[in-house]
This record gives C-alpha cells, sequence and structure tokens, in this order.
C-alpha cells in the first residue's frame, strides 16, 4: 500500500489526513486499487494526545489523502544531510516538510504544541542552517533586509 506520494505504507505507521488528522495503520484490508481510491486500510486516530484503540475504522489511502510522516531517524537524517546542502530554495522547501512532519510526529506522541515544534533538534538544524546561508545571524544584514522589505511596503501604502 501507498500514500498519496507513492510512499509504501506499512502496518504501525503513522499517518495524517486532513479530515482525520493524526492516525496509525492498523491492517491493509484490500490492497491499492486506483478505481476505488487506493488501498482500503483499518486506522486508529489520536484525541487529546491518546491514540483512540477502541474505536478502529477504514478509509481509502488516495481517497483521504493519506501521507506518511517520517519517523525521527528519517526526519533527523535529513535535518543532518542539509548541514553540507547549499540550495536555499531546495533547503527552505525540506524545512517545510521536515516541520509538518515534526508536527505530526510531536501530536502523535501527544507532546504538540508550538514551543515544541520550534525548539525541536530537527527544526534548530534547518533553521540554523537557513540562516547560515542567509547570513541573517548578522544584525547589520538583518536589519538592512528589514529595512528594505519596510521602505518597499510603506511606498505601496
Amino acid at each position: 500500500m501507498y500514500d498519496v506520494n507513492g510512499k509504501t505504507l506499512n502496518v504501525n505507521d503513522i499517518a495524517f489526513t486532513y479530515m482525520h488528522g493524526v492516525i496509525r495503520i492498523l491492517k491493509c484490508n484490500e490492497e491499492h486499487d486506483e478505481d476505488k481510491g487506493g488501498a482500503l486500510i483499518e486506522v486508529v486516530k489520536m484525541r487529546e494526545g491518546v491514540w483512540v484503540n477502541d474505536e478502529p475504522f477504514e478509509i481509502r489511502t488516495h481517497e483521504y489523502k493519506v501521507t506518511k510522516v517520517r519517523t525521527w531517524e528519517e526526519l533527523a537524517d535529513e535535518a543532518i544531510f542539509i548541514q553540507d546542502a547549499t540550495n536555499l530554495v531546495s533547503i527552505a522547501g525540506a524545512f517545510g516538510r521536515a516541520a509538518q512532519d515534526v508536527s505530526r510526529r510531536l501530536d502523535s506522541e501527544g507532546k504538540g504544541g508550538m514551543s515544541a515544534i520550534w525548539q525541536h533538534p530537527v527544526c534548530v538544524l534547518f533553521s540554523s542552517k537557513l540562516a547560515s546561508l542567509t547570513s541573517s545571524e548578522s544584525a547589520t544584514i538583518f536589519s538592512n533586509a528589514y529595512n528594505w522589505a519596510k521602505d518597499l511596503t510603506e511606498k505601496k501604502g
């Protein structure tokens, strides 16, 4: 079975749907069938940081746009890998996807919240790399950038 991005889904994987939020896959009841909206999987969702195991339900992977949430190990690997990268646009895009997975994984563990996301090691590593590439850690460079943007917005108004 596969998520909407073609990533393999397995039993016990954590995934996400916009309709149900963070879910855990219990079993695959029917393999992938494009005409029926993907694989039919049995899942449970989280309520207030706790898996609701006594209320499993079925959904179709593609009909509900199921996306796999990466493991902590996969997220850590990517955060380390980007430390040698130099493509700002690619790093920023990867950071957005990683931050979503950090948020969803923390939610699945009942440890969500903005501070937990902002201060998570994966997010710290990504944000540090972006700051390093843009030299925004420099007060002068940040101030010049801020003033440039502020001047443009004031001229517009």
